[in-house]
């Protein structure tokens, strides 16, 4: 029975590949599905002092205007000064 099934899988198989081999496809298009949007993060210890740097960096280059060339360079998406997240935890109190 295992022979039977297997030789008609195959003779199914074959039959699809030939008539498929026929076709220019001409009708197909390309779908923008939007999935190049991608978050990425920087992580440190808790508490370092590079947090806050690295966020004030940031934030000034989005500013400045140099995310948005590199992103027109590397054709991916643009940051925004509004979508940009910085560290959840506030800046640390200054000892008085």
């Amino acid at each position: 029975m295992k022979k039977i099934l297997t030789l008609i899988l195959c003779v199914v198989l074959m039959a699809t590949c030939l008539v498929s081999c026929g076709s220019d496809y001409s009708d197909l298009e390309i779908v923008d599905l939007g999935l190049e949007r991608e978050n990425f993060g920087i992580a440190f210890r808790e508490g370092s002092d590079m947090t806050r740097k690295v966020e004030d960096i940031t934030l000034q280059l989005i500013k400045d205007g140099l995310f948005e060339d590199l992103s027109e360079a590397y054709e991916v998406g643009a940051v925004t000064e509004s979508e940009y997240v910085p560290s959840a935890d506030p800046a640390p109190e200054a000892a008085t």
